[in-house]
């Protein structure tokens, strides 16, 4: 099932376009036969779906959770760098960097350490001291700005197990199709998708499906086809 609506990816030197984003709820039939009232299999085990999310190992560096870093500009006309996603309430993220050292995002990550550079995935909480998605939105696709500061977080990552038991997947999801990643909106109290428990919350971002990573049709076709699904999910420490 598919809704449509328009929501700002901006793109540095795109900074004034909107693109169609599509809201699809995620669902997989039943084989063989229509799903009827009461053949709902049992949830799992509430000990089990009651265990913390499981996080991947740790990198053996120390990198920072929250960093700060400077874009500052050497021309009006130059662009910042980078491309960020926003999506209703659900935090700024950052879906590109580029490398180029004409870029304000590239030069700060030319002449950063390589722990304390922005990457994509990371999650943009602040800008100029600003919080709100459309204020960091406003600031960021202003071609007056020559200085951005930005407090940025890197995400937690999960791994969402479960199977669907032939049931819908019951997902309500977000993505700009020339993305590569899918922003969950909402979970279906009904759905497969609920099994997950704690380690699948709205808000979260399916970065792979069963290993595979995007574009998002991928990640798509992964969903709808496999019965047993391990997600690799991206979750930003704010979200709570």
């Amino acid at each position: 099932m598919f809704s449509f609506a328009a929501c700002c990816c901006q793109e540095e030197g795109q900074a004034s376009t909107f693109v169609v984003v599509a809201y699809e709820t995620v669902t997989s039939a039943r084989e063989g036969e229509e799903a009827k009232a009461g053949e709902l299999p049992e949830r799992p085990d509430a000990d089990a779906a009651a265990q913390p999310p499981a996080e991947q190992p740790a990198s053996a560096s120390t990198e920072p959770a929250e960093l700060t870093a400077v874009l500052a500009k050497a021309r009006p006309s130059d662009k910042l760098g980078l491309r960020v996603e926003f999506f209703g309430n659900s935090t700024a993220y950052i879906s590109g960097v580029e490398a180029d050292a004409a870029t304000a995002a590239g030069r700060y990550n030319a002449a950063a350490a390589g722990h304390l550079q922005i990457c994509p995935g990371m999650y943009i909480v602040a800008a100029n001291g600003k919080t709100e998605n459309s204020e960091i939105s406003a600031l960021l696709r202003s071609g007056e700005t020559e200085r951005v500061t930005l407090l940025v977080r890197r995400p937690d990552r999960i791994v969402a197990s479960f199977e669907k038991h032939g049931l819908a997947l019951g997902l309500m999801l977000k993505y700009d199709r020339c993305g590569d990643t899918l922003l969950v909106v909402q979970i279906d109290n009904s759905g497969s998708a609920r099994f997950a428990g704690d380690n699948l919350r709205p808000g979260d971002r399916i970065t792979h499906v069963n290993g595979k990573a995007g574009p998002v049709a991928t990640l798509l076709a992964e969903l709808k086809d496999a019965k047993k699904l391990e997600l690799g999910v991206m979750r930003c420490p704010c979200a709570v």
